[in-house]
């Protein structure tokens, strides 16, 4: 797998599938077949078939020979995928002992281009940094600001490659980098510092008085001084003061107690929610668990939640995850936070959480708890017993799409259809690659990522890929469920009908079962295309009890309202 890293994505795309199925399956083929012909016809005598081991080690010979012949070549590539940031960081490790790698990222380091520096630096954060301390230093002193940034936050805590001069220096003179020098001198509690930045903490640029009251506090120089001005910044009303002064509140400094920061993990601005994170996590107070959960509903501070719940204990975090998750009253978007988050721990707790989400109604959701499941399996291999239940899950998913292909089939041709047949195709193109991703859960590294991208593209030259795929790596009641769904040659409808004996098959039923059901978009469609083809004996069958007030029914009736403004009669909402 390590040979595919520098292969360009666009490339291993469409090799990587050729190769590991295709091209592997016929070379076992074709060997299977030479030895079976190197019997049968006595090339080879029956008694003497330890010679076919002379023949193999001719092929290892030149397998062998082959591999030397390609090294450079696969060097060069992967010194080409480092400059042109095309690797996967998480899936390698780099030998800083190998003069190739080390001079590549130092080619990196010294261009001109800012992002490569920035990426090179990313790259080398975990690794020993002594091959490079004069680049760094360099580029420290005259990079660009962001490149000095992120080699402050690189070496912050490493005086032998940026040396505590060089951080006085800057935090007297910089204009760039000043306020990040001062707080890396509180770090390092470099005190010679001590007076100058007691004349900072009165200064008119507050990033500068904040960074400096906190690197006072941190040496136990001017304590009370800096404090004042600290609380000062945290009790303003001014939402910038505030998201000043958390920058560099990242320890427990008496300064910020736990109500004050619960409030702040609470704010309408997601700068200061996100500041207020860095700190909660570093506390590990239990009390602040719920309130950094809640920020799993914002895009923009959820990752700096998730990073947060990482100090935590995990089964804590998983059983807290839980909780928030089936509450009755969780909102959408904390539910989907919950379960991005899910997939970042790798254990059986968190798949057995994730597995009770299958049931969901709604489809997006459905695809985020699958994603996640998948995540969780690469991480840590479901169990047996688990594979079994995801299979009776994914009985019940099946259903659900077979379903959607009787009532595709059933709608009459019309135009008054046209939401319903919309819906119904946008549902089955999203319940495919989730019954693709559940089939390979018993086999995670299957990259079917790449293979549901073969079914969305719906390329005759792709689709036997598929095919070939769910054939054989499918077990026999996950292939049966899932091939009539991909492949054309079958008919869906019929092995409906011989896969599930009480689906529904009437076109009445299959209308009046969103309209009954607990999907607002569903119920609103399918009520209009009732209404619009004047259908007054399905109106009759409704159970209004049943039909959700929701902003996409008002309108609905709202469209309908005769001049005197009475919903017309044929709607018995009496």
């Amino acid at each position: 797998e390590i040979l595919w890293l520098p292969v360009p994505k666009e490339r291993k795309k469409q090799a990587k599938p050729v190769i590991d199925s295709a091209i592997r399956a016929t070379l076992e083929g074709v060997v299977g077949i030479l030895i079976f012909v190197l019997v049968q016809f006595k090339f080879v005598p029956t008694d003497k078939l330890n010679l076919l081991s002379i023949i193999a080690l001719f092929g290892i010979i030149g397998w062998i020979w082959n591999s030397f012949r390609l090294k450079n070549g696969y060097v060069k590539t992967l010194m080409n995928a480092i400059e042109k940031r095309q690797l996967n960081l998480e899936d390698v490790e780099f030998d800083v002992t190998d003069n190739h790698i080390v001079q590549t990222i130092e080619k990196s380091l010294t261009d001109e281009n800012e992002f490569k520096q920035l990426f090179a630096i990313d790259l080398i954060k975990t690794m020993p940094l002594s091959p490079w301390k004069d680049t760094l230093t360099d580029l420290f002193k005259n990079g660009t600001v962001n490149v000095k940034k992120a080699i402050l936050e690189l070496a912050k805590d490493k005086p032998d490659i940026i040396i505590d001069q060089d951080i006085i220096d800057a935090s007297k003179q910089s204009e760039d980098i000043r306020s990040e020098a001062i707080a890396v001198a509180g770090e390092r509690k470099l005190s010679v510092l001590s007076d100058e930045l007691q004349k900072n903490i009165s200064h008119n640029d507050l990033t500068i008085r904040s960074a400096s009251a906190c690197s006072l506090v941190k040496m136990n120089e001017h304590v009370e001084a800096a404090k004042t001005v600290m609380q000062k910044l945290l009790n303003s009303a001014d939402m910038n003061e505030n998201k000043i002064a958390l920058q560099f509140l990242d320890q427990s400094m008496g300064i910020l107690d736990d109500n004050k920061l619960v409030g702040f993990l609470q704010h309408k601005s997601p700068e200061i929610r996100e500041e207020s994170l860095k700190i909660a996590g570093t506390r590990q107070n239990l009390e602040f668990m719920d309130h950094i959960i809640g920020n799993l509903a914002y895009p923009q501070s959820a990752i700096q939640a998730r990073q947060a719940l990482s100090g935590f204990d995990e089964e804590s975090v998983l059983n807290s995850l839980e909780k928030w998750l089936y509450e009755a009253d969780s909102n959408f978007h904390l539910r989907i936070g919950i379960i991005r988050c899910l997939k970042h721990y790798g254990v059986t707790l968190s798949a057995d959480i994730l597995h009770k989400g299958l049931s969901e109604p709604y489809l997006n959701t459905l695809s985020e708890v699958t994603d996640s499941l998948l995540s969780v399996a690469r991480k840590e291999p479901p169990s047996d017993e688990f594979i079994k239940m995801i299979g009776i899950e994914l009985d019940i998913i099946a259903k659900r799409v077979y379903q959607l292909e009787f009532f595709l089939h059933s709608l009459p041709d019309d135009e008054n259809c046209f939401l319903v047949r919309d819906h119904i195709n946008s549902d089955i193109r999203k319940i495919i690659p989730i019954m693709l991703k559940l089939g390979v859960l018993h086999d995670p590294k299957t990259p079917i990522e790449t293979y549901i991208q073969y079914v969305s593209s719906n390329d005759p030259e792709l689709m036997p890929y598929v095919l070939e795929l769910v054939d054989t790596t499918f077990t026999p009641g996950n292939r049966k469920l899932t091939l009539p769904l991909i492949d054309n040659d079958m008919d869906t409808v019929k092995t409906g009908q011989d896969l599930f004996d009480d689906i529904l098959v009437e076109f009445d039923d299959l209308i009046l079962s969103w309209i009954h059901g607990n999907h607002k978009w569903k119920q609103a469609i399918a009520l209009n295309y009732i209404i619009k083809s004047d259908r007054q004996d399905l109106l009759e069958k409704i159970k209004w009890d049943k039909v959700q007030d929701t902003i996409f029914i008002d309108q609905l009736f709202n469209r309908i309202e005769d001049v005197s403004g009475q919903i017309k009669q044929i709607i018995p909402l009496e």
